[in-house]
């Protein structure tokens, strides 16, 4: 604080009987704040610059200050504090990648556990229902259950064949087919027929002369070509209701045809024409 300077003089002999006077009176707040003012430092000499870095001043303190009496510790938690959010926006891709990887093999993991399960769920009710079928033949567990099976599947085998035997008996009984006559396929063919009817009633004619029984009739006549196909019971051979036949439709051609057109007799026909006889049992 200072003070006002006057001229320093010896004043005693104004007061001569009263002795010198004392300083001024100064004000005593202003006394009580000299005194609380600390003493400029002295600069100390140094070879050293003291480093001041930017940035790197904690908050709440100053260049060369204590940081007001605040905790060296609880200042560091919060400038970490503030740190924190900017560290985990830098983790959270890694973090959500993760997450995303995780689900994926989560998911993938559930529908190969869920597609066992189903398997195993159809394979059970499999084997609930072959026990249904084979309950009274089997026990509980599935080896027996397929054992049985495999037998029930051979015995059903053995009564089809057995069916279709007596089934065909029975058709032969219901023709009054004779086991003695033999059953054959008579099949003929004949190009620019005359007359189909009449080719086929000549026919029919022949083979009831022969004593040869007709079962079935099937006739197609396509552009000008006849064919017919016949099945018969007979006891002659094969060979000779093959070659009655064929003599029967030359016959029928040459009775279609004028005198004066006729092939001689004993001649080989010039109809073109072919027949074929075939075993059916």
């Amino acid at each position: 604080m200072q003070m006002d300077s006057y001229y320093f003089h010896d004043d005693a002999h104004f007061f001569a009987g009263c002795g010198v006077p004392g300083s001024p009176d100064l004000p005593f707040a202003d006394l009580i704040a000299s005194l609380s003012e600390p003493l400029p430092e002295v600069a100390r000499q140094s070879a050293f610059r003291e480093y001041r870095g930017v940035g790197l001043e904690l908050p709440g303190t100053a260049r060369g200050g204590t940081g007001n009496g605040i905790n060296i510790h609880r200042r560091m938690m919060d400038v970490l504090g503030r740190m924190g959010p900017a560290t985990e926006e830098e983790q959270r891709p890694q973090h959500q990648q993760q997450q995303a990887a995780g689900a994926v093999e989560s998911s993938r993991g559930f529908r190969h556990m869920m597609r066992e399960r189903q398997r195993r769920e159809k394979l059970s009710q499999s084997y609930a229902d072959l026990h249904a079928m084979v309950s009274s033949r089997s026990k509980q567990d599935k080896n027996s259950i397929v054992q049985s099976a495999a037998v029930y599947i051979h015995e059903l085998k053995v009564a089809k064949e057995q069916l279709q035997r007596r089934n065909d008996e029975l058709k032969a009984k219901i023709l009054g087919h004779d086991a003695q006559q033999q059953c054959v396929k008579v099949q003929f063919e004949v190009d620019e027929p005359s007359s189909s009817i009449d080719s086929m009633i000549g026919a029919l004619t022949r083979l009831k002369s022969m004593n040869v029984k007709t079962r079935g009739i099937h006739s197609i006549l396509s552009g000008q070509r006849l064919t017919t196909e016949m099945n018969v019971e007979t006891t002659i051979a094969a060979c000779e209701v093959e070659k009655a036949v064929e003599e029967a439709l030359q016959e029928v051609e040459r009775n279609q045809l004028p005198d004066s057109e006729a092939p001689f007799p004993g001649s080989r026909s010039a109809w073109p024409q072919t027949s074929h006889v075939q075993n059916v049992f």
